[in-house]
């Protein structure tokens, strides 16, 4: 359990950073649509072992954090003129 923690702390530290840069960028909204982009194709296996169940639920839940970030920084954004 301790490495599962590890990750999901690793994890939370990443998304934390990717939110900070999503804020500070000058056009979230170009962010949004550079992100939509990268998510077009399949994510790739780790080390070309096949994927697992659990391996596509977090990288959807990640994927669905980060598209809430960006939109949260484009409104808040909007809001501030």
């Amino acid at each position: 359990m301790g490495k599962v923690d590890y990750l999901d702390g690793q994890l939370k530290a990443l998304v934390n950073f990717v939110a900070v840069l999503v804020k500070a960028h000058p056009a979230p909204d170009r962010v949004q649509q550079f992100f939509a982009e990268a998510n077009q194709s399949e994510p790739d296996s780790p080390e070309d072992l096949s994927v697992s169940y659990a391996y596509l639920d977090g990288y959807n839940e990640t994927n669905r954090r980060l598209k809430n970030l960006i939109k949260n920084a484009i409104e808040q954004r909007s809001a501030t003129g």
